[in-house]
């Protein structure tokens, strides 16, 4: 939708841990960037292995290659497999979050302020403009919760045996967020991979 991947809170459980609750899943991997990529690739063919200007960085130049079905399967395998990874440190306390929010309140209680809070790279890995989160119910309502940042989106999940429900938020004050374009992407994305997996059993 933007042309880029950003940081990405999902919440993973630490309840296993006494006064656990959660840490955070950041899903905005390599991995995941590189099957994106692959997957968005122009549907005209005749535009790949051309140079064109990069929309987001001017003067910049991209070049698209065409990916076979089996290549953005072995992408989207290698995708799952990081996101996986990521997922089961978190839940054995093995997160990065939870250790730095920590350090970071440590560092207020003894006076001793810490650069690492101050630079810049931790403000963007913190701005996150997506947060998403599972909370399954079996009835009939809809769960859902707001963006952490005033132009980000609130993604909550509910998946059903036959069917995922999405409830999308997003602040109306903010001029660089859409939800229903947002809920539009979402599902040609799910249709996209529905295509990607069903080709699998076919090769």
């Amino acid at each position: 939708m933007y042309g880029r991947l950003t940081a990405t809170y999902e919440s993973a459980s630490t309840r296993r841990f006494r006064l656990g609750r959660v840490d955070c899943i950041r899903s905005a991997s390599w991995q995941a960037a590189e099957w994106t990529r692959a997957l968005n690739q122009p549907a005209d063919h005749n535009q790949l292995n051309q140079q064109v200007s990069d929309p987001l960085q001017p003067g910049k130049r991209v070049t698209f290659n065409l990916f076979s079905e089996k290549e953005k399967l072995a992408l989207f395998d290698a995708a799952v497999k990081k996101q996986t990874e990521i997922m089961v440190e978190n839940i054995l306390g093995d997160g990065i979050d939870v250790h730095l929010l920590g350090l970071r309140e440590q560092s207020k209680l003894l006076d001793q302020p810490m650069d690492l809070f101050k630079d810049e790279s931790y403000r963007i890995a913190n701005h996150f403009a997506l947060s998403t989160s599972q909370v399954p119910t079996t009835s009939n309502c809809i769960m859902g919760y707001g963006p952490v940042v005033p132009d980000g989106y609130g993604c909550c999940y509910n998946p059903w045996p036959d069917s995922i429900t999405f409830c999308i938020s997003a602040f109306h004050s903010s001029e660089s967020t859409k939800s229903s374009l947002f809920a539009q992407n979402l599902e040609e994305s799910l249709l996209a991979m529905q295509d990607l997996l069903q080709s699998r059993g076919a090769t």
